[in-house]
């Protein structure tokens, strides 16, 4: 893993973490002090091992549960990894390390392990015999693995593309017209595909799904659900575009590729949301991936602008809203 693409990946985890739209995923793990190096070789092998292939990223520095940097005091980093690697028989995941800033004093460490020589087996003892055993991450705990996992780790999942969001903009109308009160959302959102020129990867359309957070002033968040409108109701021809081909069924994205979706306000959340009172908010991403282990996700943070009793061409004078993805130089 490229040290770039370390840093994006630890950057829009611990956004999604501090402010509360997601946690850990099942390839990054929060930790709030350094790992004990004689003991968490067994961990480490787990996740490991069920990450089929895909790298995974371990974040020195955070309480995931109380969402706080703890700004542990590092260990000699080249000692510690030779302890721990030397739990393991014969391969251990390769590791590069980080130092990743993220604004107001806060740094974490980031350590990123390559999976891609699973299974990895450790040296344990039990009753004073040492033995050797194939760890398996189950959900939060680890254990041993099972035989149709050992088979799993023979057979790595489809990769998940790096995908970095690069634009989003969305706008918000309230206000009367001669039918009443009426309210709507709409947006669009372009994101980054980053795979080698002979990679494709297809998301389906059935496994999208897009949600807004809103902050307000008065300090309360909600989420809003949001629609994607499908390219194909009906069988029509695909329509191809610099690297991406839009189905009926989903989204083929062959070779480096940049994703332009546009969205809309669902039924259910039409109406319920008082626009002047946004103070900032955040697209929330997830696209499943076929044949992959886990789904895309990433979340983008925008920045609310407001413009009351707005004059529009067929409808009285409208409250609108605007959110914007901020510019990357005004980025903290």
């Amino acid at each position: 893993m490229r040290r770039q693409q370390l840093e994006i990946i630890t950057i829009q985890a611990v956004d999604a973490l501090m402010t509360g739209k997601g946690a850990e995923d099942s390839r990054v793990e929060f930790k709030s002090r350094w790992p004990e190096a004689d003991k968490v070789h067994r961990q480490l092998a787990g996740h490991a091992n069920s990450a089929r292939g895909e790298g995974i990223v371990w974040v020195i520095g955070i309480d995931g549960k109380e969402r706080t940097y703890t700004n542990p005091e590092p260990p000699d980093l080249a000692t510690w990894w030779s302890q721990v690697s030397a739990k393991f028989d014969d391969k251990y995941p390769e590791l590069t390390d980080l130092t990743v800033s993220l604004g107001d004093g806060n740094y974490v460490t980031a350590l990123a392990f390559t999976t891609d020589q699973a299974p990895y087996v450790i040296k344990s003892h039990n009753s004073g015999n040492a033995e050797l055993e194939v760890p398996w991450r189950d959900g939060t705990r680890t254990r041993s693995a099972k035989r149709l996992e050992l088979i799993r780790m023979l057979t790595p999942a489809t990769k998940v593309p790096e995908t970095y969001p690069a634009d989003c903009e969305i706008h918000g109308t309230y206000g009367f017209n001669m039918e009443g009160e009426f309210s709507g959302l709409n947006g669009t959102l372009e994101f980054f595909m980053d795979q080698n020129i002979n990679e494709s990867t297809f998301l389906p359309w059935r496994t999208m799904s897009l949600d807004l957070t809103l902050d307000f002033e008065d300090g309360s968040r909600r989420n809003i659900p949001l629609s994607l409108p499908r390219y194909a109701q009906s069988p029509r021809p695909p329509v191809e575009g610099e690297g991406v081909t839009l189905r009926s069924d989903g989204v083929m994205a062959r070779g480096p590729a940049v994703l332009n979706m546009s969205f809309y306000l669902t039924d259910q959340a039409a109406g319920l949301v008082n626009f002047s009172q946004v103070s900032a908010g955040s697209l929330n991403a997830s696209l499943g991936v076929i044949g992959a282990s886990r789904n895309i996700r990433f979340s983008m943070p925008l920045e609310a602008s407001f413009v009351r009793n707005q004059q529009d061409f067929e409808a009285e004078p409208t409250d609108k809203l605007t959110l914007k993805s901020p510019h990357p130089e005004r980025r903290e």
